[in-house]
């Protein structure tokens, strides 16, 4: 029987795959021989290309958003919380280049609805995590009193901006480089009056 491995290995291919020929142009076959499995290896994980790229989204979005969660619980003040948010992302996108640039242009309207359902679930789950860390820091006086949405829009909207401009240019500067600066802008942004 095939192993977790296997399919990991499945999931690697399929990425690069995707990524460098499109996931129209992409084949089970270009697929299979850049895994290095059988078909009856790569059937066995996935029944054809739809399931394959819906699993690839999948776990780009939960290794994505659990890097997020992690720093969400870790200690320290909202400041940190929020510099420790803004290098994660830009960090996670620079190093899984070709996963950061699978889940930007991919999303997943119009997919199946166990997909659909899984990735609302992942939402929630991170969206649950984002909710009770604003609300402490709220009733601290820490943060601005917005809703988790708004501070989800306000901490990762520009971060986002930059990293796609980086994904669609070579020549762009790292996300990375722009952290200090975007540490600063979204704290006055996020900050209570008197946390600044």
């Amino acid at each position: 029987m095939p192993s977790s491995d296997t399919r990991d290995k499945i999931i690697a291919a399929a990425l690069t795959t995707f990524v460098e020929k499109g996931v129209a142009s992409a084949t089970m076959q270009a697929i299979r021989e850049r895994a290095e499995v059988s078909n009856g290896s790569l059937f066995h994980f996935f029944a054809n290309k739809q399931s394959l790229c819906e699993a690839v989204y999948l776990e780009g979005i939960r290794d994505y958003q659990g890097g997020l969660a992690a720093q969400l619980e870790q200690g320290g003040g909202a400041r940190d919380v929020v510099a420790a948010l803004l290098r994660y992302h830009l960090e996670w996108t620079e190093g899984n280049r070709d996963w950061a640039r699978f889940l930007s242009e991919r999303g997943y309207t119009g997919w199946g609805e166990d997909l659909a359902r899984q990735v609302e679930q992942a939402n929630t789950k991170l969206m649950s995590t984002v909710s009770a860390w604003v609300r402490r820091h709220v009733e601290e006086g820490t943060l601005k009193p917005v809703s988790p949405e708004v501070v989800v829009a306000t901490l990762l909207g520009p971060a986002q901006l930059l990293c796609r401009a980086w994904l669609a240019s070579e020549s762009a500067a790292a996300p990375t480089t722009h952290l200090r600066e975007l540490v600063t802008v979204t704290w006055s942004a996020l900050a209570a009056r008197g946390s600044l």
